[in-house]
């Protein structure tokens, strides 16, 4: 257990570390969502291709959703 814990309290320096720790694990929990879905539109597609329209040269793939790397 964490000192903080076991005592009751916690110092600036361990709410600071907890912070970007909650921080850190939420932006890949995001990260993991969006492989999530994008996971989902491949599955779906892979079961209804009929559901496909033609692809233009270059266009990205309708089930590949918007691909933003930010």
């Amino acid at each position: 257990m964490l000192p903080c814990v076991d005592a009751g309290t916690a110092t600036p320096e361990v709410l600071d570390v907890l912070s970007v720790e909650r921080d850190r694990i939420a932006a890949k929990m995001a990260e993991l969502e969006h492989a999530l879905a994008q996971l989902d539109r491949v599955i779906d597609f892979a079961r209804h291709p009929d559901h496909c329209s033609p692809r233009t040269p270059g266009a990205t793939p309708s089930w590949a959703g918007d691909h933003n790397d930010s």
